[in-house]
C-alpha cells in the first residue's frame, strides 16, 4: 500500500484485502519443516521491505507473529528466523528424493546430511488427490496435445502424428488432405501417403481408417 506522508514524501506498509482470512500453511500439516520455514521467513521479510516507518514495522511485525502463533507455529520458529535465514548452505555430493513422513523425514534427512547427500522430499497426498476439480473431462476428439495413431485398412502400416492442436480438428484435416482430389493436386501434403502409394489410395478410396484412431500420448508438449 502506498500513502502520502504530510511532508509529501511517499511511504509504503503491507496491505491486506478485507476478505483476507489469515490462513497460512498449518504448523500440523503433513509438510516438511523446510516449507512451513520458508512461510515465516516470508512474512516478516515483506514486513521489513513494504514499512516504510517504525511504527508500520513494528505493528506489521506484531500482526504476523500472532497470526503465526494463530496457524500452529512454534514460538521458536518465528524467534530463530534471522539465525536460520543466514546459515550457510551444505556441500552435498548426490542427492536422493523419498516420500515425505513427518515422523521419520527430518530424523532421516539429518543422517543423511551427515555424509553429504541432499535429501528432497515427494508429497505422498496432494490437495488435488483429494478434492475434485469441478470440470467435466474433455471427450478425446477435444483434447489438445496428443501424439495420435490411425492404422490403414488396406496394410499393417500405421501413421503416428501428433499435433497441438485438438484431435478433431486434424482429423478434419487428414480427411481433406486425403481426398482422391487433393491427393491428385498435391500428394506430398499429407505424410499419410507413405502408408499406400498415390496410385493404390485414389483406386480404393480413403485407406486411413479415422474411426478407430487412438491417442498415444495425452498433453504431449512439442
Amino acid at each position: 500500500m502506498i500513502k502520502r506522508a504530510p511532508s509529501g514524501h511517499l511511504l509504503s506498509a503491507v496491505y491486506r484485502k478485507p476478505t483476507h482470512s489469515d490462513r497460512y500453511l498449518n504448523f500440523r500439516s503433513e509438510h516438511t519443516i523446510q516449507h512451513k520455514q520458508s512461510v515465516v521467513n516470508t512474512l516478516l521479510d515483506r514486513a521489513k521491505k513494504l514499512s516504510s516507518t517504525t511504527r508500520d514495522l513494528n505493528s506489521e511485525l506484531k500482526y504476523v507473529k500472532r497470526t503465526l502463533l494463530l496457524n500452529g507455529y512454534p514460538k521458536w520458529m518465528i524467534k530463530d528466523e534471522k539465525k536460520k535465514q543466514y546459515n550457510r548452505p551444505l556441500e552435498f555430493r548426490s542427492k536422493v528424493v523419498l516420500p515425505y513422513s513427518a515422523n521419520l523425514g527430518e530424523t532421516l534427512k539429518r543422517i543423511l546430511e551427515r555424509h553429504r547427500i541432499q535429501t528432497i522430499f515427494k508429497l505422498i497426498i496432494k490437495l488435488n488427490t483429494v478434492q475434485a476439480s469441478g470440470k467435466d473431462a474433455a471427450p478425446a476428439s477435444k483434447r489438445r496435445g496428443v501424439v495420435d495413431e490411425i492404422p490403414c485398412g488396406n496394410c499393417e502400416h500405421r501413421y503416428i502424428g501428433e499435433t497441438k492442436r485438438s484431435l478433431s480438428t486434424r482429423l478434419k484435416e487428414h480427411h481433406r488432405d486425403t481426398s482422391p482430389r487433393n491427393i491428385l493436386k498435391n500428394p506430398e501434403k499429407t505424410a499419410l501417403t507413405n502408408m499406400q502409394p498415390k496410385v493404390a489410395m485414389l483406386s480404393i478410396g480413403i485407406t486411413p481408417m479415422f474411426y478407430i484412431t487412438q491417442i498415444v500420448i495425452i498433453n504431449a508438449y512439442f
